[in-house]
């Protein structure tokens, strides 16, 4: 049997986040395809990760190093932070792999990172071949870079954790959902995690009854807590496990109120899977969930930016038993075509067509 590929994806962080989980994912799902695959990091194996793959800390505090790169066939960047200095690396090196890089979503939407535009511009300028989760993504970006080549790998979703309950129509059938779940960081721009806190506490004022369940990164509660005038729940760092387990009780809604920035969309996706009744933000990657030319029909869909089209669409849906049951079971139905193995296969090829050319 011919050996696999090696293939190194270079990560900044391993801090908990959707895309670092996305990484790892790759990885996994590669190596059980048969390829050499491993993540090189500046920071420890992350401790909330629920699996283990090849993976190596790197040393070097300013870049990842030819040195490093040398042994590997494709080395993947994640991030024009590094893709830069990487590319420069393996030029000078004069030996090693393809560089590619890997776009979970557009570093420039971010008002955040607006002092590194010059070296997003310079990373995504550089001749490299790129692979995006969506086409959408892939579309956006070649308008602002036309000579740039994109390939599309699709997202994967970690189905032995997020999926329904057993009984799903009695979890999304209760009377009244009283419990709305919202994930994100609070200080993540394209996240608008304000406006989903809003949209809570006016449509709190007309059913008091309805909680809110808050899940982060990072603990910023007490600044929360002037914008949503109460949180039932806060939940900081939850285990991927976790967030599946809060996901599936019952009498929950789910909101998202990201930007038209957002590249895909994880947890959105992950409480489909679970059977969580969704008010999603009407943006092309949510839309894009069913696929291309795919009706809508598996979440209630709000104009981006409208907090009282975002309270009045989770008063609809919490007192809409038939209509969450619709919506749970058509979620779970467009989760279900995600995974990571079909995404692997996708890379898999794209890598073998980045080696041929």
């Amino acid at each position: 049997m011919a050996a696999g590929m090696k293939i190194a994806y270079l990560l900044e962080t391993t801090g908990l986040c959707g895309g670092v989980k996305v990484v790892f994912n790759h990885v996994r799902a590669l190596n059980e395809l048969g390829e050499e695959a491993a993540v090189l990091a500046r920071e420890p194996y992350p401790d909330w990760l629920t699996f283990q793959v090849p993976f190596r800390q790197v040393a070097s505090a300013a870049g990842f190093a030819a040195p490093e790169l040398t042994d590997y066939e494709i080395v993947v960047a994640t991030s024009p932070l590094h893709l830069v200095s990487v590319y420069a690396e393996m030029q000078g090196a004069g030996r090693g792999g393809r560089l590619v890089h890997f776009v979970q979503g557009y570093e420039g939407d971010y008002p955040e990172a607006e002092p590194f535009q010059e070296l997003i511009d310079s990373a995504y300028r550089l001749p490299v071949p790129r692979v995006t989760l969506t086409p959408e993504l892939a579309a956006r970006l070649r308008t602002r870079y036309p000579r740039a080549r994109f390939a599309c790998c699709g997202q994967g979703l970690e189905g032995e954790l997020f999926h329904p309950a057993a009984d799903l129509e009695a979890t999304a059938g209760l009377p009244f959902a009283d419990r709305l779940v919202v994930v994100g960081p609070l200080d993540i721009s394209i996240k608008k995690i304000p406006l989903a806190l809003e949209a809570y506490r006016l449509a709190a004022a007309e059913r008091p009854e309805l909680k809110l369940i808050r899940v982060s990164s990072v603990d910023t509660r007490e600044r929360e807590l002037a914008l949503a005038g109460a949180i039932a729940e806060y939940h900081v760092r939850l285990l991927p496990a976790q967030v599946a387990a809060l996901f599936r009780r019952p009498g929950s809604l789910f909101l998202s109120s990201s930007s038209a920035a957002e590249g895909f969309g994880l947890p959105a996706l992950e409480a489909l899977a679970c059977g969580l009744p969704a008010v999603l933000t009407d943006i092309p990657s949510y839309r894009a969930f069913g696929g291309p030319g795919g009706v809508a029909d598996y979440a209630f869909f709000v104009p981006a930016g409208d907090v009282q089209a975002m309270a009045a669409a989770v008063l609809r849906l919490a007192a809409d038993r038939r209509l969450r049951k619709k919506l749970a079971a058509r979620g779970c139905q467009v989760a279900g075509g995600y995974s990571y193995e079909k995404v692997a296969a996708r890379m898999k090829e794209f890598f073998q067509w980045v080696c041929r050319s």
